[in-house]
């Protein structure tokens, strides 16, 4: 698959509107968001779809819709039907869940030959299995000890097309490996989410990065709405900076002569970093 996907996608980060209450808030773009997923709970053509669809379309937001697994009493042919009839609403694009790998193959099978209909349309998975030049794979979180780069104070390009694997022998050169996107995982501490989106290739995120419980503001919306205005943050160069001090964390991004300094502290307590 085409890991950078389609043009769109390729500096949105997105949010999955919770099952339960799947609002849109009116003023999601301004938070960072560039992509929502409607969930499996609203079949498409029903009001409520249709209601934040539009909502979603109106403050120029590209849309998904979520396609779950089939349990053993679901026919496939039940399964594709919504399928076709969310692609026809028209969304930009599926999300499937759960590791596609696990799904039957027969259904693979004819659901690609149905996307074959719609090449336009961009396809989520966490599976490895393909979906043509629109699927976009999500994995799991980048680790900031080891796939920023092998010493503090060595820089390294994680543009779109590239990362690197540590190097096996001291002083060797970085190797490249495909860039992958991922999918910032919920119930994270705040200083382990910050950190995290200090890094890039982050496509997702949960619906409490941007409501807390009890729906208060999450103190993550500020670094959202931060990383899609900083050109730096989204692309280019990764520097691991030291800092001196146990559980704290500097990360250095340049992109076209801007320079973004991110610093991370799991301490508990008030200290004094030099960077």
């Amino acid at each position: 698959p085409d890991e950078a996907g389609p043009d769109w996608f390729r500096d949105s980060v997105g949010m999955v509107l919770p099952a339960g209450d799947p609002a849109l808030p009116p003023v999601i773009r301004r938070w960072g968001i560039g992509h929502v997923c409607l969930p499996a709970s609203l079949p498409p053509g029903t009001p409520e779809f249709t209601a934040l669809l539009t909502g979603a379309r109106d403050q120029g937001l590209h849309v998904l819709a979520e396609l779950t697994p089939p349990d053993e009493h679901t026919p496939h042919a039940e399964l594709l039907g919504r399928a076709r009839d969310l692609l026809e609403e028209p969304v930009d694009g599926l999300r499937l869940t759960g590791d596609t790998d696990d799904w039957p193959p027969p259904l693979l099978g004819r659901l690609r030959h149905l996307l074959a209909a719609y090449p336009r349309a961009t396809v989520i998975t966490t599976g490895t299995a393909p979906f043509g030049a629109g699927h976009v794979r999500l994995g799991p979180p980048p680790d900031p000890g080891t796939d920023v780069d092998t010493e503090p104070g060595t820089a390294v390009d994680l543009r779109p097309g590239t990362t690197v694997d540590a190097p096996s022998e001291p002083h060797a050169a970085p190797t490249s490996r495909p860039y992958r996107g991922w999918a910032l995982p919920d119930g994270l501490p705040y200083p382990r989410a910050a950190l995290l989106l200090a890094l890039p290739g982050c496509h997702e995120v949960p619906a409490a990065a941007l409501f807390a419980p009890g729906q208060e503001p999450s103190p993550l919306r500020p670094l959202l709405a931060a990383r899609a205005g900083q050109l730096a943050l989204r692309h280019g160069r990764v520097e691991r900076v030291p800092t001196g001090i146990a559980g704290v964390a500097g990360i250095r991004r340049d992109h076209a002569g801007q320079t973004v300094l991110c610093v991370t502290s799991t301490v508990g307590v008030p200290v004094t970093a030099r960077v």
